[in-house]
């Protein structure tokens, strides 16, 4: 079925009902409300972040983009997901979903997003575009025993009239500083934690105070936690509040537990207390591009400076540059300080791939590049120190 020329555009207010029940239907399913659930639990959407590809009046594809800011070491970066991208069977193979996202890719640039992140199966239809896959490891534990429960901490459902603010100051309290949790506003608050029958979500409370927190459900034996804080000093009410949902997950008959822990050792300890470590569990439904690269080294400067401070061996002077398809930055590095600059001509560069770059940047860092991209060792030391392997936290319940 061929159509005219298509034109891809932001969506207008009175296209919603079209335009939801054409990503339904995308999907194979028949016209029901998840695609409007999606859009009434995104706090930031408007109607133009849905991009539609028109065809002889009619919208033949749409996508969703999901505007909101992430952390990255006590700095924000803007970022904008991909989701709900859809073309009905029949009208398939005829480019409009690629149409719909390199506009999309335009609108973000257009925006100022630094990067962007989705979430498929289909993982070749979007490396053609730039996204590359980003792995995911998540710890997994084995259940070697029944917990026992500490005293001075209650463990309890969550209250949304009674706890919410409490959770709320927790988790900000616990993500400034990991890499790409995502800053949440009041609407979304007022939108998200506990809405969903199949996400129970626990707190721990010391004298009547919410301390620390779980999303927890059971899938295949296994508890997923999907989302967690807690305040330092109080990792008694966190091992409590682990042992809690580990006791609700026997009951389910569960085996192990998965839980993303980054950088906090704590809880990755605690974890260690209450389960035997087995194989992490390893996704790469994960994808990442970056939008503006010098943008992003730009925003992210001001952590990058910290870095040679943290006692690691540094060149007296070291400059580099680093290219990804048509976008190049440069790093200049002279007795501690550290500046991100236009890119340098005679300056040695670092030319990346899609997958390379993510790994630099959100990843294992230099050692997501292989060796065999020649430096000269100030240089690579320069980048070994700048970009140490990050913790990519991206909570399962910002999902979009």
């Amino acid at each position: 079925m061929s159509l005219s020329e298509p034109i891809v555009r932001g969506a207008q207010p009175e296209e919603f009902d079209e335009v939801t029940t054409l990503i339904a239907r995308s999907f194979g399913e028949a016209p029901d409300d998840w695609p409007r659930q999606h859009v009434a639990r995104d706090p930031n959407h408007r109607p133009e972040l849905h991009r539609v590809c028109v065809a002889d009046g009619k919208v033949v594809s749409a996508l969703r983009i999901v505007r909101h800011q992430v952390h990255y070491g006590g700095v924000l970066l803007e970022h904008a997901g991909i989701a709900d991208v859809g073309t009905p069977p029949e009208l398939r193979r005829q480019g409009y979903s690629t149409r719909c996202l390199q506009d999309a890719i335009a609108f973000m640039e257009r925006e100022g997003a630094h990067f962007s992140i989705l979430y498929t199966g289909i993982q070749p239809f979007y490396e053609r575009l730039g996204w590359a896959i980003l792995p995911l490891r998540v710890p997994c534990y084995r259940l070697t025993g029944a917990p026992q429960p500490e005293e001075g901490v209650e463990v309890c459902p969550m209250s949304r009239e009674q706890h919410l603010a409490g959770v709320r100051a927790v988790y900000e309290a616990f993500n400034t500083q990991r890499t790409a949790t995502t800053v949440r506003s009041d609407r979304y608050w007022d939108l998200r934690p506990g809405e969903e029958a199949a996400r129970e979500w626990l707190v721990a409370l010391v004298d009547g105070q919410v301390v620390a927190y779980l999303s927890r459900h059971a899938h295949e034996r296994l508890i997923c936690v999907q989302e967690y804080g807690w305040m330092g000093g109080h990792k008694q009410a966190l091992r409590e509040l682990f042992a809690e949902a580990i006791r609700r997950g026997r009951e389910q008959d569960a085996e192990a537990i998965r839980c993303q822990v980054g950088s906090d050792l704590g809880a990755r300890d605690m974890l260690g207390e209450l389960g035997e470590p087995t194989e992490p569990i390893c996704s790469d439904h994960l994808m990442l591009r970056v939008v503006d690269l010098p943008g992003l080294l730009k925003a992210v400067e001001p952590c990058l400076r910290e870095r040679p401070h943290r006692g690691r061996s540094m060149p007296g002077a070291a400059a580099v540059n680093l290219r990804w398809q048509d976008q190049s930055v440069g790093l200049r590095y002279d007795n501690f300080l550290l500046s991100v600059v236009p890119a340098m001509s005679g300056r040695p560069t670092l030319e990346m791939n899609s997958a390379e770059l993510g790994q630099l940047l959100f990843g294992d860092g230099l050692r997501g590049v292989p060796p065999a991209r020649r430096l000269p060792p100030r240089e690579r030391r320069l980048l070994e120190v700048v970009f140490p392997a990050e913790h990519f936290v991206f909570w399962e319940t910002d999902e979009f």
